[in-house]
């Protein structure tokens, strides 16, 4: 198993802070803080994860990178948009996973 640094590009930063107001909005703060937390964890899966994730066209996928690729989160309501190198993991988005177009 090849292990691979994550990297967050800036606009991922973005992404959580928008997702955290959001939730914040509809429960509290303290479950805003806990769900981004668990989003980041679940990106930095990606280390040892990314060479599981199947390549799929997408012409989402593809206004990212044109090697990008998806991981789906564990309770499936965001795509986390990324490409892999050698040694990295570039992370670039996290969507709604229902705005995917294939």
């Amino acid at each position: 198993m090849k292990i691979r640094e994550v990297i967050i590009l800036p606009q991922v930063k973005d992404d959580l802070t928008e997702i955290i107001e959001f939730v914040t909005f509809n429960t509290s703060e303290e479950n805003a803080l806990r769900y981004a937390d668990d989003l980041i964890t679940e990106i930095n899966q990606l280390s040892y994860l990314a060479d599981a994730m199947a390549v799929l066209p997408s012409k989402t996928l593809a206004l990212y990178h044109p090697l990008a690729q998806r991981m789906l989160t564990n309770n499936r309501k965001w795509s986390i948009i990324f490409h892999k190198t050698e040694r990295y993991v570039f992370v670039h988005k996290i969507i709604s996973s229902k705005i995917m177009i294939w």
